[in-house]
């Protein structure tokens, strides 16, 4: 089964997410304007199944649990 894939980018007043599960080149766009509704998209598109590959997360003081990896979000690299 081939994984789905999510990129997620932190701009100077949004974040993007990026989900390629359409089956074409052009990918479903979400936009979250604060880290509690990029929290809601993340809840509401299930991003912690094993189906989805999350790549290129925003850069925060936060952390949060994909699993099953950790990502840091200060640095945007897994733990």
């Amino acid at each position: 089964m081939n994984k789905i894939e999510v990129r997620i980018k932190k701009w100077s007043t949004h974040w993007s997410v990026k989900i390629f599960d359409t089956g074409t080149e052009y990918p479903r766009v979400r936009t979250a304007s604060s880290l509690a509704y990029l929290n809601r998209i993340i809840k509401d598109e299930d991003l912690n199944s094993s189906r989805f590959n999350v790549v290129g997360l925003p850069y925060s003081n936060k952390t949060i649990e994909f699993k099953p990896m950790k990502i840091n979000w200060r640095t945007g690299l897994s733990e």
